[in-house]
């Protein structure tokens, strides 16, 4: 996730861009606490596999969340970025985007998140989380 944090620095996110759009599945609230693996899928790439704690919460707007992404680091988490996200019940998944460089889409479970990072069109990560609250 260091890629992230150096895509913040170059890009910082607008509050009212549209970065995530997002549906539940089953029932499942997206809202909470998310914790399990961020696994890189291009080994030969400043990408590390990390332990990620995600966490969701409702905005003020209908159909609006913003998501804290943390990793754990020696025991310690991490903050590397919010993402402002946005509901579409017509799309069946969450898809994450940050200026067009990267783009992460969710699948909702009753107690699992996963989701896949793409940077530049290719998959960077493959993340699955375990509702953690």
């Amino acid at each position: 996730m260091v890629l992230f944090l150096a895509i913040l620095s170059i890009f910082p996110l607008v509050p009212n861009a549209p970065h995530l759009v997002m549906l539940s599945g089953g029932g499942a609230s997206f809202a909470g606490v998310w914790k399990g693996d961020s696994v890189c899928q291009i080994k030969d790439s400043p990408c590390h596999d990390e332990t990620s704690v995600y966490y969701v919460s409702k905005s003020a707007q209908p159909d609006s969340f913003q998501m804290r992404m943390n990793k754990i680091v020696d025991g310690n988490e991490e903050t590397m970025g919010t993402v402002n996200c946005k509901a579409a019940a017509d799309t069946g998944s969450y898809i994450c985007r940050l200026n067009d460089l990267a783009t992460w889409t969710w699948r909702l479970g009753k107690n699992v998140l996963d989701g896949e990072l793409q940077y530049r069109g290719r998959l960077y990560r493959k993340i699955h989380l375990i509702r953690a609250d």
